[in-house]
């Protein structure tokens, strides 16, 4: 009867126990950026997973001279070094075994300097100018809306990719520029036509604002932190 007694007692009176929820931090490498042709970089970065479906993520990007595999005598990359710092604000989605979708606000800062050896740049609208060499810096900044998938192959491994869209600023500098001339290799008539595509962003010295494209492509380790919490 007593036994009777405390199962009842139980029943109507549950107590709260510890329970585990799980939470899932990712360290990141991204697989694109090293292969850049033209910026290379190592890029890792970390997503801390909040409560209640949010996270925070910091990512960090460096590139040298001697990282770069397109590094060649006749492309050089001479005094190449690149800094990248980027932070996002994320919201998780969708969670399930294998999927995680995201929606993120990312704030990013980028440094980039350079000697450029015979090559040209564009000091205003009218003028294309050649140089046997020249120090070239390039800061850049602004943020992106993003959204992504962690994808896991394995339990602890995985596949990040994400895309967006958002405004930068970018500020080209050319300076020390050696035996500067007017580069006659394309007239002024084929440009026009063109619409000045040929001149690479980089090539254009001065402050533009404009929108961003960002897509990109990570390897992740999983990492599980259990949460102790209460449960009735």
């Amino acid at each position: 009867m007593k036994s009777f007694k405390w199962l009842l007692f139980f029943a109507c009176f549950p107590v709260s126990l510890p329970a585990q929820e799980l939470h899932e931090d990712y360290l990141t490498v991204n697989l694109l950026k090293p292969i850049d042709p033209f910026f290379p970089r190592i890029n890792a970065g970390y997503v801390f997973d909040m409560k209640n479906g949010y996270g925070i993520g910091a990512n960090v990007g460096f590139g040298h001279e001697t990282w770069s595999p397109f590094n060649t005598e006749e492309e050089p990359k001479i005094n190449y070094r690149l800094r990248e710092f980027r932070l996002e604000f994320i919201k998780f989605t969708e969670r399930s075994k294998n999927l995680t979708e995201y929606l993120a606000l990312e704030a990013f800062y980028l440094e980039h300097t350079e000697t450029r050896i015979n090559e040209s740049y564009t000091p205003n609208s009218e003028t294309r100018l050649e140089f046997d060499s020249a120090n070239f810096e390039r800061i850049k900044f602004g943020i992106n809306a993003k959204a992504g998938i962690f994808f896991s192959l394995l339990s602890q491994f995985g596949v990040n990719c994400y895309g967006g869209l958002g405004l930068r600023l970018r500020k080209n500098t050319y300076s020390d520029v050696i035996n500067p001339r007017e580069d006659d290799r394309f007239d002024e008539e084929f440009l026009s036509i063109l619409g000045d595509p040929i001149v690479r962003t980089y090539e254009r010295e001065g402050t533009v604002v404009g929108l961003n494209l960002t897509v990109g492509v990570n390897i992740f380790l999983k990492l599980r932190k259990p949460q102790t919490g209460l449960s009735d």
